[in-house]
């Protein structure tokens, strides 16, 4: 087996295995016991920030939408010529 077969195999079964919400939850279990206040800080904080970012996130989806019209616009005469 050569050596990027291995690792893609690796990787492949690496993603597929990882428990994301454990990492996360020990992640916070170290930041609590080595800075407590800043993990409570960021406990009270997490909700604001995501309220604030909800309206960029609109923004974000409704100019996702405008650029694939664009897009369809634009290649719209080529996927014609392509059918002839």
């Amino acid at each position: 087996m050569s050596l990027a077969a291995y690792r893609n195999s690796f990787c492949a079964v690496v993603d597929k295995n990882v428990n994301y919400g454990m990492l996360t939850f020990l992640a916070w279990i170290i930041l609590f016991i080595l800075c407590w206040p800043l993990a409570i800080l960021a406990i009270v904080l997490y909700p604001i920030f995501w309220l604030i970012s909800i309206p960029f996130r609109i923004l974000g989806i409704a100019m996702d939408g405008v650029f694939g019209l664009l897009k369809g616009i634009i290649t719209l005469p080529g996927k014609l010529l392509q059918r002839l």
